[in-house]
């Protein structure tokens, strides 16, 4: 993996990667799914009475700065 990193090659995904993450908010859950193709990040915000969930969803091999949310044009991807 390092020398793909020092060299700017891509390795393809053979899995989907997962990251969650509670810091720095309690109550607050920040998640990232991504393959080669799709990043799909949430916003999970929770208390007592509600749960609140925030898509953002980005086609990395298109736009690979994620400019373009397309959460609501694909709500299935999410």
């Amino acid at each position: 993996m390092w020398n793909a990193i020092l060299n700017n090659k891509k390795i393809p995904l053979k899995n989907d990667i997962y990251f969650v993450s509670e810091i720095p908010n309690y109550g607050n859950f920040h998640t990232t799914v991504f393959n080669e193709e799709w990043k799909l990040v949430q916003t999970i915000s929770s208390s007592l009475l509600e749960v609140r969930i925030d898509n953002k969803l980005f086609n990395i091999g298109d736009d690979p700065y994620e400019y373009n949310d397309l959460a609501s044009k694909k709500p299935r991807h999410c």
